[in-house]
């Protein structure tokens, strides 16, 4: 999967914050797009799996 851009929707949730984790750590895709409703969270993910690097 390492050349793949993955889209998840509904991503900031508990199973969608979990699924990224896992695809981050096992996967390694090129890109992980998340669209939500709610952009404040988009925004603190983005910020922790980017420190997490």
């Amino acid at each position: 999967m390492m050349n793949k851009t993955i889209l998840i929707t509904g991503g900031t949730g508990s199973w969608g914050r979990e699924l990224i984790s896992q695809l981050l750590a096992y996967h390694h895709p090129q890109e992980i797009r998340v669209f939500s409703r709610n952009e404040a969270l988009q925004v603190a993910m983005n910020q922790q799996f980017n420190a997490q690097d």
